[in-house]
């Protein structure tokens, strides 16, 4: 059995939704062995050269805090001449949505690769996963770990997928495209039909997702793009709230909020952080009006297929952790509830 001192750390947080800041902070204490975003899709390919490549200063858009180390410097010993070890990039995409009797040996033969070689150099393996947020069960199954859901608001968080996307720079539209695309028979995804388009058959053959997906976001109505992160951080906090040991609301700004996640990590990992320099940015509405926000939101909890989404989220355990969201998002979670009693 993996003791308290060993077990792995597994951070979940939907892209743009603070989890590097975290992920860096857990990174500064000299115990742990850091990766992130393990899942990434071109880790299949990444070579050592790479790796020295991706620094924040590079990507100073992403507004990241400043490293020691390159982000993937901890997977230089798992790379051979090109790619990490046991790395597919079919796990970033497909199979989004694991319940916890599932079974993927690719992913958990991939997991086990990163936490042993945490082991072997005798710290305790932290995963900073931009791709798990309906995985954590699964994960919790195969892994004894401490999982801590990164949660922000939806709008916070669109409003930098679209911002970036204003200035050029598509990729997280993209990635959650080229996802839905993969799990598209998933009811969570599947409610979306409506709003966006995926690939057909011919068009896999024909058009690459990246290039195909660029092309299309012009013809999703910005109002559309909003539903469609909506939608998808609906199902993410109702799965969190229910498998997450612990839920870092980084909207909430409550004195001695930070001390106490601070010391709650201590205490169940054994591990010390810092996290008083977070400042995550708050946007205002410019990019969409009040009343289109709202009718976003609204539509979005319409359309959400919790009857079908049972098996991922248990109502009761959601509804006792009420006191750990910040009251507006939780209010969300009582309009859907209500709307399906």
């Amino acid at each position: 059995m993996t003791s308290h001192s060993q077990r792995p750390i597994f951070l979940h947080g939907l892209w743009r939704s603070g989890s590097t800041f975290i992920w860096s902070e857990f990174r500064k204490n000299p115990n742990t062995y850091c990766y992130l975003e393990p899942l990434h899709h071109r880790f299949s390919h990444l070579t050592k050269k790479r790796v020295f490549r991706d620094t924040p200063s590079v990507n100073k858009g992403n507004n990241h805090p400043v490293m020691e180390q390159p982000y993937f410097f901890e997977l230089i010993p798992l790379i051979n001449f090109r790619g990490v070890k046991n790395h597919s990039s079919r796990l970033a995409f497909e199979k989004f949505f694991l319940n916890e009797n599932d079974t993927y040996p690719a992913l958990e033969k991939y997991i086990s690769t990163l936490v042993d070689h945490g082991h072997k150099e005798n710290k305790i393996p932290v995963l900073g996963f931009n791709r798990t947020p309906f995985r954590i069960a699964w994960l919790q199954k195969k892994f004894p770990s401490w999982n801590i859901h990164l949660d922000r608001h939806p709008f916070d968080i669109w409003c930098s997928y679209e911002t970036h996307y204003q200035k050029k720079n598509p990729t997280f539209y993209v990635h959650w495209l080229r996802t839905i695309e993969k799990n598209q028979d998933h009811p969570v995804f599947s409610c979306l039909k409506d709003f966006i388009t995926t690939r057909t058959t011919i068009e896999k053959l024909l058009r690459h997702p990246k290039k195909f997906y660029v092309s299309t976001i012009p013809d999703i109505p910005i109002k559309d793009r909003y539903l469609m992160v909506f939608v998808i951080w609906l199902g993410t906090i109702l799965h969190a709230l229910t498998y997450a040991d612990d839920i870092f609301d980084i909207n909430n700004h409550q004195k001695d909020y930070i001390a106490q996640k601070k010391q709650n990590i201590l205490d169940n990992t054994g591990i010390e952080v810092d996290f008083t320099g977070l400042n995550t940015k708050s946007y205002d509405n410019a990019l969409l009006s009040e009343d289109e926000k709202k009718q976003a939101e609204d539509l979005a909890i319409e359309i959400f297929p919790l009857d079908q989404f049972t098996a991922f989220f248990d109502k009761d355990k959601v509804l006792s952790r009420s006191e750990i969201l910040d009251p507006e998002k939780f209010s969300y979670i009582e309009k859907l509830f209500a709307k399906n009693s």
